[in-house]
């Protein structure tokens, strides 16, 4: 897929939305693209050639990301929000067909990089 404003990308960041690619020239042997994503500089065609992109965030949805997933959206209170983990992908498709078909609505989702790249190890004594 080609990257263009508006689509969403996965990497080792986590999921973001491109804001926008401008072409730099020659400036960078490796590069004709100019990317700003995650608040970040990625100039590697080989690097974007590795992200997973999509038009549809639940494309990119994988286990063990953490979903925020509104369970009643049309109740007239605000629905029932709910953080949910599928383990497996059967498990996640059935978390995801009800988004699919407008019965539950996506709010949020942390991936599993975000959570590794954001989460405080403990470390206990080993006494």
């Amino acid at each position: 897929m080609n990257l263009k404003k508006g689509i969403y990308v996965r990497d080792f960041f986590g999921i973001d939305q491109v804001e926008d690619i401008v072409l730099v020239g020659n400036l960078y042997e490796d590069s004709g693209l100019y990317l700003k994503h995650n608040g970040k500089i990625h100039l590697s065609k080989d690097y974007m050639n590795k992200m997973e992109c999509s038009n549809d965030i639940l494309d990119l949805i994988k286990p063990q990301d953490l979903m925020y997933i509104n369970f009643d959206p049309y109740d007239g209170h605000g629905g029932i929000v709910v953080p949910r983990v599928a383990e497996t992908q059967n498990e996640l498709n059935k978390y995801l067909e009800p988004i699919k078909k407008d019965e539950h609505k996506l709010v949020g989702v942390l991936t599993l990089e975000m959570i590794n790249n954001n989460m405080f190890e403990v470390e206990y004594d080993k006494h």
